[in-house]
């Protein structure tokens, strides 16, 4: 939900900015901390979803289940 609105706001900054209605450091500003916020939250996303590390057998247990 709230990529979705930082998203919208992206959005919102940018056709401000192309239609005269913002100042172009605040709306690029802003853009760009939405971009980094997108960028942190889809990392946290990976990380929330790890499933930890799993370690290979080791060739001498293959060759002893065989």
């Amino acid at each position: 939900m709230v990529s979705v609105l930082l998203a919208v706001a992206a959005v919102v900054g940018i056709i401000r900015l192309a239609t005269g209605l913002a100042e172009p450091l605040g709306a690029l500003v802003n853009v760009a901390w939405v971009i980094f916020d997108l960028v942190i939250m889809s990392i946290l996303v990976r990380a929330v979803l790890y499933k930890g590390y799993q370690q290979a057998p080791e060739p001498a247990d293959q060759e002893k289940e065989s």
